[in-house]
Parts: structure tokens; sequence; C-alpha cells
């Protein structure tokens, strides 16, 4: 259904320039069938990754049957299962606009993330397709890069990169790095 709208490979590839390219315990909130995890599996020790719907997280243990360092859990992004301080990145990839609270959400990847851990977002910037709410079950139409700004740094992180990109589609997405505690230098590119 993504492809209709805005393929995966579109942002796959902001996504990947955004995460470490080495880290420990890598999380993938909202991961679906797993689209995500085939590009980011050689940047982690261990990739847990974590979906609301079960018969995504089955889809997703199917194709990753056998590899060892990737497993799947059904849970919520506003109520990541995970111990506090355990993963070293969280990734976001196109989950904030399906969930009620994303505030909520964000400060539950900063609870997760180890101090000078690592968040990558990307999701869409505020639109008007109403469509998007039935269709795709759509809670938010996209957001304000402001607004992400105002959640992230209530929830503890330093923004360290935000960009808004054109697509070959009516859609704009938004990319964001985020890091939690320490000093963050600011990424001169960084624009909103």
């Amino acid at each position: 259904m993504q492809k209709e709208v805005l393929s995966p490979d579109v942002y796959a590839e902001r996504i990947l320039s955004l995460v470490p390219k080495s880290s420990g315990l890598l999380v993938d909130l909202g991961c679906g069938p797993g689209t995500m995890i085939r590009h980011l599996q050689k940047r982690s020790e261990k990739i847990i990754g974590f979906d609301s719907s079960e018969k995504m997280i089955e889809s997703s243990k199917e194709l990753f049957k056998g590899q060892k360092k990737i497993s799947f859990q059904v849970g919520n992004a506003d109520r990541i299962p995970l111990k506090t301080e355990s993963a070293d990145t969280v990734v976001a990839s196109m989950v904030l606009h399906h969930v009620s609270n994303p505030a909520l959400a964000l400060q539950e990847a900063a609870r997760v993330l180890k101090y000078k851990g690592i968040l990558c977002i990307v999701d869409l910037m505020k639109h008007d397709r109403e469509f998007m709410r039935d269709r795709f079950a759509d809670l938010w139409l996209g957001f304000e890069p402001e607004l992400l700004k105002e959640w992230l740094v209530q929830a503890g992180f330093t923004v360290e990169k935000m960009e808004v990109t054109d697509t070959d589609t009516d859609f704009k997405i938004i990319t964001v790095k985020a890091g939690k505690g320490g000093h963050h230098v600011r990424n001169k590119n960084s624009r909103l």
C-alpha cells in the first residue's frame, strides 16, 4: 500500500544517511513488513523491530527467519516494551503519523535510548490529503517541522539535523537526526 503513495526506496536512503555506521542495539519502531530492516541490518549488532500489528510482525519474522541478530515483537511506539536506556539507535520511519500521541512516542524513544543515543525519523511533512486517513489509517496528516522539533526538545533530544525534501509525488518528507543528552553539535546545513 505504501508504494501507491510514496515508495520506501525514497526515504530508505535518507534514513541510512542519518543512522550511525555501527550500532549495538537498533530499534525499528513501526517496522511493518521489515522493509527498513533490510537496509539497517548491516549497521547494527542486534535489531528489534516493533509493530502494533501482529500480522506485520508475523510477516517480518517469516522474512528474517533464521537471522539470530534480528527479532520482532508486538509493541506500540508510545509504550515500547524495552528496558530504559537499552538501545543505541531508534528509527521511526513513516510511523509517527500513525500514532495517536507522537509526543509521547518521542518521550518513549528517549526513555529506551542510552545516553548519547541517536533517534532517526523520516515522516511526512504536513499536508491536506484527507484520503490518507481512511485509506492508510493515518491519524496525523504529516507534521510541521517546528512542532516535531518542539516535541523532540521536550523529550530531551538535541536536534542535530532536520531537512524537508521534495519527492516525486505531492508529498514532502521530513528527516530528523536527534541525540539524547550530552552535547551534540548542530549541523550547519540544518534548516527548517
